[in-house]
């Protein structure tokens, strides 16, 4: 944020601070794609001089405060096709809701609606709707959770993750949304630490049922000369420990763990290229697609026709195969690995991709915009574009 455009902001939030409560699935410092978010608006609005409040869901209940940002957490009880229940959930949102100038949620949420539409209906608050993704249901049940989601959030912000996504929201006429991709910051020291082969292909990422783990692990049975690094946990971690002995995968390094940040940007750096092989539409985006992309890294991605591959576009920085194919992902990597020129190539474009849509002034300067016109404070800074 450019000084002039800071001292404005700062001033013009200063006569009457604002208190913004946002909504976060798990603790905003977990990995994630909509912790990712609350990360950023928490860092854009701490130099709004906003009051922040963050709710979300954990194994146990809590509230805390760190840097004058407080957390609230909501014990979760139970999962329901993903989404999770807590305990007193909607209660605890209320509670919180309705002190606050305003609310940004992170949709899909389904299990906090009634808190929403309670805090829009009665109390009477604003809220700004982040669109990560619709979830991957059959079209009867789609319409249907479109129908009541839009009811919810009748007159709300709303904001979409990927233009395919913001053609994918079946808004009322009059209601429209914004498009403002994820970005991850442009640089960060790192010291090499970790003991690594000296050239690889990299998954990073939770071990989920929709993330391909099990059509990764097949592939890699086609490349035994091609060394996978596999870096993350999840419930499928045991079966790719399990798969790993029973087939001998003595090419497929294995580190089950959680891993800091410069960790991961560790594992970025070094490999050969990113491996994303989701399965199915719950996979939205992908920041870990971005991430690479700073560093120059091609990707391999599957056709889920969604902001996946608006992230990381087929022959452009992407090499894209189908969904739940081993072999097409196999010979993807195949062809990948042994080809230098078309690493370098993709590399380049997946840099220059990243510069020209997924920076954090990028993503700040879109939210500062939102963050203007939903509080009607006048811009005069004609810097922001």
């Amino acid at each position: 944020m450019d000084l002039e455009n800071k001292i404005y902001f700062g001033e013009a939030c200063k006569s009457q601070t604002k208190k913004i409560l946002i909504q976060s699935n798990y603790h905003p410092e977990s990995f994630g794609g909509i912790e990712a978010v609350v990360l950023s608006l928490i860092k854009l609005l701490s130099d709004f001089d906003a009051k922040i409040k963050c709710i979300y869901f954990d194994n146990y209940s809590s509230h805390t405060k760190k840097n004058n940002i407080e957390y609230f957490s909501i014990k979760i009880i139970m999962k329901i096709f993903g989404a999770p229940i807590g305990l007193f959930g909607n209660a605890k949102l209320i509670k919180n809701g309705r002190k606050v100038d305003l609310i940004i949620f992170q949709e899909p949420m389904p299990t906090l609606w009634p808190a929403i539409f309670i805090l829009r209906k009665i109390f009477n608050k604003k809220i700004i709707v982040i669109v990560h993704l619709i979830p991957d249901i059959t079209p009867w049940a789609k319409s249907f959770y479109s129908f009541i989601r839009n009811i919810v959030f009748s007159g709300s912000c709303w904001v979409a993750t990927s233009p395919p996504l913001q053609q994918q929201l079946n808004l009322p006429s009059k209601e429209k949304a914004t498009t403002i991709p994820l970005s991850c910051p442009e640089a960060i020291k790192l010291d090499f630490v970790m003991d690594l082969p000296e050239r690889f292909v990299l998954y990073f990422g939770r071990l989920a049922n929709y993330k391909g783990i099990d059509i990764l692990l097949q592939s890699a049975l086609h490349n035994p000369e091609i060394p996978l690094v596999i870096a993350g946990d999840g419930l499928r971690s045991s079966e790719v420990k399990a798969f790993k002995a029973i087939h001998g995968l003595e090419q497929v390094v294995f580190l089950n763990r959680t891993f800091s940040e410069q960790e991961k940007m560790e594992l970025i750096k070094r490999c050969a290229f990113l491996l994303f092989p989701s399965t199915t539409r719950n996979e939205a985006f992908g920041i870990i697609q971005i991430e690479a992309m700073r560093e120059g890294k091609p990707i391999i991605n599957t056709d889920l026709k969604n902001g996946v591959n608006f992230v990381a576009p087929d022959k452009i920085c992407a090499m894209t195969v189908r969904p739940n194919s081993s072999e097409d992902l196999a010979a993807a990597i195949n062809d990948l690995w042994y080809d230098d020129a078309k690493i370098l190539k993709l590399g380049t474009a997946s840099r220059q991709r990243y510069f020209e849509l997924f920076t954090e002034d990028k993503f700040f300067n879109s939210w500062r915009k939102i963050f203007n016109n939903f509080f009607g404070l006048k811009n005069r800074n004609q810097k922001i574009k």
